[in-house]
């Protein structure tokens, strides 16, 4: 199970250039994003549900939860990573 620090390095990395700041709440279970703009505006906030209790962490659900997140940023006319 990654550390609290990994998972918000996988969020915050996966919307550069932009930047993006997480909080993580509920004893692991959710995760609290914002992403920003070159001038610092927000441009999307969104909690997250990531773990369920007693479940092992899964990659490829972090992936297809980040890969999501990106497309929605991309359709407000941004590039992420």
């Amino acid at each position: 199970m990654p550390t609290d620090e990994q998972v918000k390095e996988c969020f915050e990395g996966a919307f550069r250039p932009l930047r993006c700041y997480t909080e993580i709440f509920d004893a692991r279970d959710r995760i609290k994003f914002q992403v920003f703009d070159a001038e610092d505006n927000r441009i999307f906030e969104e909690m997250q549900e990531l773990f369920q209790v007693n479940l092992e962490f899964d990659p490829k659900r972090l992936q297809s939860i980040l890969s999501w997140y990106r497309d929605r940023v991309k359709e407000k006319g941004f590039r992420t990573g």
